[in-house]
């Protein structure tokens, strides 16, 4: 039977500053230093960004949402990535046909239907799938930060069956068969990173973990620390 994934990008909770959302390579060091590089320079400048960068106020509503406004059973599918690009993968593994996203970005492809012509990656898993007809649609929950509008994917919203929606407008509740969770942390502070791991324990699933390196964040640098942070 074809079912409904629930694909909820952390960034969708976590409020980052206009300059952070830009094109980034998924590697290690943006993961990891180049937030020590963005940590280190805000210090220089009086601020403590892990103080002053935290999660939205729908993070602390979302157990109770969750219980609303989705079902799932015991034994339902919980993902837990870095990259968002395995949504791609377990929507044509499990016979997806509807796809809820939550995130801060559509996913659907930058540069117009072009943009799916390349390989499965973070930004185009989305509009791929819908391209391939692995899913026959797909609804995008925006977070309130986002800097996106819907119209910049206008060549994919004519082409395919989209939605955009609030969360607090998509029908309840919705059966799911998945739920994928990626942490995206080139665009995550790793500061955040156990209200991200409460997050995928509101669940209450098992946990299937791919793909997913440890952080482990500190605020005491070494001098050869803090060069080689910087030069990132």
């Amino acid at each position: 039977m074809a079912g409904i994934l629930l694909s909820i990008d952390w960034d969708f909770f976590v409020p980052a500053r206009p300059e952070w959302q830009v094109s980034l390579r998924e590697s290690v060091r943006n993961q990891n230093q180049l937030w020590y590089k963005r940590y280190l320079v805000a210090k220089r400048q009086g601020e403590d960004l892990s103080k002053t960068v935290d999660v939205i106020p729908f993070y602390y509503l979302f157990p109770c949402y969750l219980q609303k406004y989705f079902s799932y059973s015991p034994d339902a599918l919980l993902l837990v990535t870095d990259s968002h690009k395995y949504s791609y993968e377990l929507a044509r593994e499990m016979d997806i046909e509807y796809v809820i996203l939550f995130d801060t970005h559509a996913d659907l492809g930058y540069g117009g239907l072009a943009s799916l012509d390349y390989e499965v990656n973070c930004a185009n898993w989305l509009g791929k799938l819908l391209q391939e007809k692995i899913i026959k649609r797909a609804t995008i929950v925006y977070s309130p930060h986002t800097l996106e509008d819907p119209g910049w994917f206008s060549e994919q919203n004519r082409t395919f069956p989209i939605g955009y929606t609030s969360p607090f407008l998509l029908p309840s509740p919705l059966p799911l068969s998945a739920i994928h969770i990626c942490r995206s942390g080139a665009w995550t502070p790793p500061w955040l990173d156990q209200k991200f791991e409460k997050l995928v324990r509101t669940f209450k699933l098992p946990v299937q973990k791919q793909d997913l390196p440890a952080r482990v964040w500190k605020t005491s640098f070494t001098l050869a620390e803090q060069v080689d942070a910087l030069i990132c």
